[in-house]
């Protein structure tokens, strides 16, 4: 069994401390943005990056890393909902996201909001 050495656990703090160090630089650099500014991208995001952006929060990593063993083990059935996981993204950047673009919302509980009133 293999276990971290301080090699490792050097490299390992150091990714962290980097990727803090950007986090960071990047507040500090746009402090002056707003929420709606930054969750929003400004409102000049084309259909295609809203529909990958989508595409990777619903798709977690547990998927990337169980489903091809599952797939091995059980058969590709389970590639259908995979393919579904696509087919839904880009419908709801089709569909739901220029609904919200229109309502000037950024999120469901915002439209949700803004439609209820």
């Amino acid at each position: 069994m293999a276990y971290f050495v301080l090699a490792d656990y050097c490299v390992l703090l150091g990714l962290m401390f980097v990727s803090l160090l950007v986090g960071i630089f990047f507040a500090w650099k746009d402090k002056e943005k707003t929420n709606e500014e930054y969750l929003g991208a400004g409102r000049k995001m084309r259909v295609f990056p809203v529909a990958i952006s989508l595409l990777a929060s619903f798709l977690t990593s547990h998927m990337f890393i169980g489903w091809p063993v599952e797939i091995y083990s059980k058969g590709t059935q389970l590639a259908m909902a995979f393919i579904a996981n696509f087919v839904s993204t880009f419908i709801a950047a089709e569909v739901f996201i220029p609904i919200y673009y229109k309502i000037n919302a950024i999120s469901v509980n915002k439209a949700s909001e803004n439609l209820k009133s």
